[in-house]
């Protein structure tokens, strides 16, 4: 296991290289590789001056320092198990709905956003299409909004 003072100084040193190359538009969030990401090492993130985790939402997240923002993803749009293509239209509105009724019924955080993860390296056409009418569906509704990822580290 690495020590805490490496983990530190890898973390820094991505933040770093993201503001180098994204500037102002680089966040200091972290998104773990395969959303895992250790519990001990929560404490960690502050010390390497980030302020957002995104992750897989999960009944055992790990515990957060409070000056750290969770930011769930509740969708995942990758079939996995199958081609690693898109998961299909069912499968994806299926959570997306699923997410918003618990919100709205309270076995969900209704003050956090419903998040949807996709994986540039292995996005294909279908996906792109699925997102597209996604979007088109959510500006044209009242009650719908995106949320800029600064706001919701913002909270």
């Amino acid at each position: 296991m690495r020590s805490a003072a490496t983990v530190v100084a890898e973390l820094m040193a991505g933040r770093e290289r993201l503001e180098a190359r994204f500037g102002p538009q680089a966040l200091p969030v972290l998104v773990p590789p395969w959303n895992r990401f250790a519990e001990e090492f929560a404490p960690l993130l502050t010390k390497a001056e980030i302020t957002g985790l995104s992750s897989i939402a999960s009944r055992v997240a790990p515990t957060l320092p409070p000056d750290i923002i969770a930011i769930d993803v509740h969708v995942d749009l990758t079939a996995w198990k199958g081609d690693r293509g898109f998961v299909g239209t069912a499968a994806a509105l299926a959570g997306l709905i699923g997410h918003l009724r618990a919100r709205r019924l309270g076995s969900a955080d209704p003050g956090k956003a419903t998040g949807i993860l996709t994986h540039h390296l292995v996005m294909d056409r279908a996906t792109a299409d699925f997102l597209d009418r996604l979007l088109m569906a959510v500006d044209r509704h009242r009650a719908d909004r995106w949320v800029p990822a600064a706001q919701l580290l913002a909270r």
